[in-house]
């Protein structure tokens, strides 16, 4: 029967240094995902609302409050504040068939995440994005 190796006492706290190096590193790359997840669905959300306007207004009987009120309306559903909702052209009530309708869908976010570290109030400074969505389509 063997009898179990003593550990050399010099390798004692290694696992402890280790996980002291390697957690701060683990921590970043995990804020870091969240982070950049969160803009991919704000970018996400904005175009979505972009293609969802210009389906509707699509439509023959569609007009351009509608449009730009369903946009509003699905902007504060995805919790936006202030976007922007461009129609191109302005009014869609009697174009012709077959006609280009654009929207465009402009929103900023003042908060993503942590932010920056600012080492002059040593403290976290809120990072803002702005996401820009636009989708065409025909008039049916």
């Amino acid at each position: 029967m063997r009898m179990p190796r003593k550990r050399n006492a010099n390798r004692k706290g290694g696992a402890l240094i280790e996980f002291a190096i390697s957690f701060p590193l683990l921590l970043v790359v995990i804020f870091g995902a969240i982070e950049i997840c969160e803009r991919i669905f704000f970018k996400q959300s904005v175009t979505l609302v972009a293609y969802e306007g210009a389906r509707l207004a699509a439509r023959r009987s569609a007009t351009s409050n509608q449009v730009l009120q369903r946009c509003q309306q699905m902007l504060k559903e995805r919790r936006i504040e202030g976007g922007e909702v461009l129609l191109s052209p302005s009014v869609i009530d009697n174009v012709p068939t077959t006609t280009p309708i654009t929207i465009t869908v402009r929103a900023t976010r003042s908060t993503f995440g942590y932010g920056t570290f600012s080492s002059d109030t040593n403290s976290f400074r809120q990072s803002e994005g702005t996401a820009i969505g636009s989708a065409t389509m025909l008039r049916e």
